[in-house]
């Protein structure tokens, strides 16, 4: 009797433990659904866990809504996320408030998306992405400053802007020497991280990449303008969806020579892939109309899900476009050859960076002493070719001959040895100095 009270009381709690693992279990698959890609089953998962008041399902459902641009529904989820969380004393995700104020911001950018005409894509390595930006001299250079930022130098060839360990510089080249990099006012740099700097041919108007100034998510794409009067840059601004996501966003250029339009984004891609998208640039942004158009088809546009959708009333215009790019692409393709049969040399300084002539130098010391070595180098490569003609001589010369060229032959060897030392030292050398410019 006593055993079946004992066993009556325990039921419920047995029951209640069963309960709660199938449910952990359940959220588990859900987990692993959502990151195999089986988004429709997992949403079915995770709306069932939430209906049982399972406070991590909340939060996922409002992470899943966010990145899926249904910004109402991510906002609804993570505010139950953090009523259930707070109610059952458990420690509130630190990102959930954050989470609410970008789908909070992601719903105000649906309503406003730019009408842009989207040409081409290119899915491409993440680590050498900037090889796919081919634009015009008078655009200015692109570099890779470091392994995560890049840098950007105006067609003068006499200023830089670039990113370091998350703040962006820049410097000015004076009589052939690079002044001492000045930090950007904290009108642009903050404390999340600024990268992937462009500044536009009239020298005012600055795009950069941010995880600040309230961005979407991640990195957001942002302009100001630079304000002569008052030597300051005016307040960034947000540049909205389409550009911006909720995921990287990055790396935007305006070819006005070409009339093209490119910007990259790690949206829809795999770990280590970044889609470059070209596009006609605006300049004057016009944006959708909420109130005729169906929302599940403005969302299509602000994700950029394809590129004729984009396309509507500008036939004629991405034509066009497109016949630009093709001529981009294949004067890239020219100029790549010519720079393969016309460099000066080949130099690696490091793993992002080989130089093949002299301009490509930021140290004038690294620049004078690559100089040195490539004279070396044409010493050397005489000095072989000697070699290999004295070693053919002697390997037909009889044994007084022989005698003869032996010494001949080992000072040249001797000779080579030391050449091939002094060009190896000169190397490091180069590459130290010029490596402390790169920094």
């Amino acid at each position: 009797m006593q055993n079946a009270i004992v066993m009556k009381k325990l039921l419920p709690l047995l029951f209640l433990l069963c309960a709660t693992i199938l449910q952990g279990q359940n959220l588990e698959q859900a987990k692993k659904m959502l990151e195999g890609g089986d988004k429709i089953q997992a949403e079915k998962a995770l709306k069932k866990l939430a209906a049982r008041r399972d406070i991590e399902a909340n939060l996922l459902l409002g992470k899943y809504y966010l990145s899926e641009y249904r910004f109402e529904e991510s906002k609804d989820f993570l505010t139950t996320y953090q009523t259930l969380a707070t109610k059952a004393k458990k420690t509130v995700d630190p990102d959930a408030e954050k989470l609410f104020d970008q789908a909070t911001l992601g719903y105000k950018m649906s309503l406003g998306v730019a009408k842009i005409a989207f040409i081409d894509t290119f899915s491409v390595d993440k680590k050498t992405f900037l090889e796919t930006y081919k634009i015009s001299e008078n655009t200015g250079t692109l570099f890779m400053q470091d392994s995560v930022g890049t840098g950007f130098e105006n067609e003068l060839e006499n200023m830089q802007i670039y990113s370091q360990k998350g703040q962006l510089y820049s410097r000015q080249k004076r009589l052939g020497e690079w002044s001492n990099p000045l930090l950007l006012s904290s009108v642009i740099n903050t404390e999340e991280g600024c990268n992937y700097p462009f500044l536009r041919s009239d020298g005012i108007t600055f795009y950069f990449a941010s995880k600040g100034h309230n961005s979407l998510g991640g990195y957001d794409l942002f302009i100001t303008r630079y304000n002569n009067d008052k030597d300051s840059f005016l307040e960034p601004k947000n540049l909205g969806m389409p550009f911006n996501s909720p995921s990287n966003d990055y790396m935007m250029v305006i070819d006005e020579v070409n009339n093209l339009g490119w910007f990259a984004s790690d949206r829809n891609q795999p770990e280590g892939r970044v889609c470059i998208y070209v596009f006609i640039p605006e300049e004057s942004l016009t944006v959708y109309d909420q109130q005729t158009m169906e929302q599940a088809q403005l969302i299509r546009l602000a994700r950029i899900t394809t590129l004729k959708d984009s396309w509507k009333d500008k036939e004629k215009e991405v034509q066009e476009a497109k016949i630009r790019l093709q001529k981009v692409l294949e004067n890239s393709a020219k100029d790549r050859e010519l720079k393969k049969r016309t460099k000066d040399f080949e130099l690696v300084i490091n793993d992002e960076h080989t130089y093949t002539s002299f301009k490509d130098f930021h140290s004038s010391t690294a620049k004078q002493q690559a100089t040195q070595w490539q004279e070396k180098q044409k010493q050397y490569k005489a000095l072989v070719q000697k070699i290999s003609q004295a070693r053919t001589k002697y390997a037909a010369a009889n044994t007084t001959e022989k005698q003869n060229m032996r010494l001949s032959i080992l000072d040249l060897e001797k000779r080579e040895r030391s050449l091939s030392e002094e060009i190896a030292q000169l190397e490091l050398s180069i590459r130290r100095e010029e490596l402390k410019s790169l920094k």
